[in-house]
């Protein structure tokens, strides 16, 4: 394991990344929990470096964003802004290896995955923590807010990485992804099965949009993988742990 000002070694997703960090131990900080202690050192499959002027130029990026909405502008060091522009280098390096992220909410439930998608301030996240608070031990966080989404030929799988959301709940763990549940509010829980071309669509929207054409096409071609081979529904739900009832009771009925 490299010393946080030579580099930070990372599993994610299965793949050795290395990050050759400005802020070395307040970077560290943020990532721990992920690093590849006890795995045999060899050379890193993506290597992730900013310059300070990029740095700054995320730093600005996000200010007139949170100044657009309206938003409260985070009382932090230049650190957080490298994690954050670290994470935008990530998956455009990630894609390479067929790798991508969702923006939701990712929970492992007696080691099966679970994804809750939904625009930001819909409830993805209350969602699970009505999982957590119904269900107890049985659930795990996978990732509170940007999962990544690895392949095998058989299989897909939610994987843990340490840009987990503002409450920073996540696992460096991974699990086979059994379910997706586009979340929206209603007074009453209702749920039902989306048919592939709505499950496609609901997805697409939570992905990261790449500007190369190449790069986006990698990611329709993946999520159609998770469409063809992963039951996706639509949750009307309240804010009552019964919620998480009515979309466990689908999913685990939808797992064969």
């Amino acid at each position: 394991m490299h010393k946080p000002t030579d580099g930070l070694d990372l599993i994610l997703a299965g793949i050795r990344v290395r990050i050759i960090p400005l802020h070395g131990e307040r970077l560290a900080a943020r990532l721990a929990g992920y690093e590849a202690a006890g795995i045999p050192e060899e050379e890193p499959e993506i290597v992730l470096q900013l310059t300070p002027e990029e740095v700054e130029a995320k730093k600005q990026e996000t200010i007139q964003l949170l100044t657009r909405h309206g938003m409260e502008i985070p009382d932090t060091d230049d650190s957080f802004y490298e994690y954050m522009g670290l994470f935008d280098q990530l998956l455009h390096a990630l894609i390479r290896h067929r790798v991508i992220h969702i923006h939701g909410s990712a929970i492992c439930v007696n080691g099966q995955g679970y994804l809750f998608i939904a625009p930001s301030g819909t409830g993805k996240s209350t969602h699970a923590r009505l999982w957590r608070e119904r269900y107890g031990g049985e659930v795990v966080m996978i990732n509170d807010d940007k999962p990544l989404i690895r392949f095998t030929d058989d299989e897909v799988f939610l994987c843990g990485n340490p840009w987990n959301g503002k409450h920073g709940l996540g696992s460096p763990i991974e699990a086979p992804l059994r379910g997706v549940v586009r979340i929206r509010r209603g007074e009453q829980n209702a749920i039902r099965r989306l048919d592939i071309g709505r499950s496609l669509k609901e997805l697409f929207i939570q992905t990261y949009q790449f500007k190369d054409r190449e790069k986006m096409q990698i990611v329709l071609e993946l999520l159609g993988k998770i469409v063809t081979k992963v039951p996706c529904f639509e949750l009307h739900c309240n804010m009552d742990p019964a919620a998480a009832e009515t979309a466990r009771e689908a999913l685990e009925n939808s797992i064969e």
